[in-house]
């Protein structure tokens, strides 16, 4: 597979498809002009996740981050959705363009301090764009077909 483009675009294929734009998440990385974007719903506290943010890494790092990369974040609970808010925020934030690197940061050391990791960067979690992004992940949920039917939506 790794050898062979056509193989992986035909497993591709194979996958339910979900349409996205750009505006889907602010947590983006890669080439946001390529023609391939990948979504990835993710979990910061979920250890599959972590593991597969680091085969993104990788991933990247073969194609010279010639992909589109974006993350839908979700949580195992609401007391765990500040975490989502502060991602996003240390996203915005961020004006190097490391967003790769933040989430990088947060798997490998951030995970196992939960909220605290956050605690010495000034961010802001309450503010207008943050509660916007938050909604906007949660609709993403609800409308794709692939977890559409298993969300609760009440």
């Amino acid at each position: 597979m790794k050898a062979d483009e056509d193989i992986f675009k035909a497993l591709l294929k194979k996958q339910p498809y979900h349409d996205t734009t750009d505006c889907d998440s602010i947590i983006r990385f890669g080439n946001p002009k390529s023609t391939l974007r990948l979504t990835v719903f993710s979990n910061p506290y979920c250890s599959p996740c972590t593991g597969m943010h680091k085969r993104l890494e990788k991933l990247l790092q073969q194609v010279e981050n010639n992909i589109s990369v974006q993350y839908i974040l979700s949580s195992f609970g609401e007391n765990l959705n500040p975490t989502n808010k502060y991602l996003f925020a240390a996203c915005l934030k961020d004006k190097t363009g490391s967003t790769m690197q933040i989430l990088s940061d947060w798997f490998e050391q951030g995970r196992p301090q939960k909220d605290d990791y956050f605690k010495d960067m000034g961010l802001n979690i309450e503010r207008p764009d943050i509660e916007a992004e938050f909604a906007k992940h949660k609709a993403w949920i609800f409308i794709s077909p692939m977890f559409g039917s298993f969300v609760d939506r009440t």
